[in-house]
């Protein structure tokens, strides 16, 4: 097992993730009374393991994997295969009550926070249709994501924050794409890790949970 393991893809993942660490959590607490804004620690890991690869070729003298090649255009919109129906059919009605459970829990969330309307019929009929107009195209279920909508309230008072990150969205598919193809892929792998680690030190409520609230216990290890 051990004579498996690429020696430079460990070296650049263990200084990736040691350097995440360190500076978010060590670094960036003390620079917070200095700058009003978080410094983009995982941009600048990006920017160095992108230009160490390119221009010390990485990739071919020590067999550094890198992302490869990111398609800039978008498929052609097609018909959903129905032909798989059958197959899929109890995991899709799992993933969308799911998708609808978290929806409109964030939905009730935002409204009590900053005192919306809210209507309950309005918010199924768009997820619905965002769902069926996403259907014809290769992507994920669509649903809503918390920690996005709790940023984008808290920095902005309309929707046109929601054009101005679609379009940013749109240039870094088209135009910066190309760019990310030499990114190492143990610096990303990294990258995901330290971005779990919050998440991983959440083990710790297990023991608290035991002699309160054991349903919860049970419903935290199978999430």
């Amino acid at each position: 097992m051990l004579d498996q393991i690429h020696i430079p893809s460990l070296i650049i993942s263990l200084c990736s993730v040691t350097f995440l660490i360190f500076s978010q959590h060590f670094i960036q607490p003390r620079l917070a009374n200095i700058f009003d804004f978080a410094i983009p620690y995982e941009l600048i890991l990006v920017i160095v393991g992108i230009t160490a690869t390119n221009f010390a070729d990485l990739s071919t003298h020590h067999s550094i994997k890198v992302v490869g090649n990111i398609p800039t255009d978008f498929p052609p919109p097609a018909l959903p295969r129905f032909d798989l129906i059958p197959s899929i059919f109890v995991d899709s009605c799992s993933i969308a009550l799911t998708a609808v459970a978290i929806h409109c829990t964030i939905a009730v969330i935002i409204k009590q926070r900053y005192h919306y309307n809210f209507d309950n019929w309005r918010e199924l009929y768009s997820l619905g249709f965002v769902g069926i107009f996403a259907s014809f195209f290769p992507v994920f279920p669509v649903t809503s994501v918390f920690a996005r909508s709790v940023i984008g309230t808290a920095t902005h008072s309309t929707q046109m924050t929601v054009c101005f990150s679609s379009l940013a969205l749109l240039a870094v598919v088209l135009y910066i794409g190309p760019a990310l193809e030499y990114l190492p892929k143990c610096v990303l792998a990294s990258m995901v890790i330290v971005s779990l680690y919050g998440s991983m030190m959440k083990i710790k409520e297990a023991k608290n949970l035991w002699p309160t609230f054991k349903c919860d216990l049970v419903s935290f290890f199978y999430k």
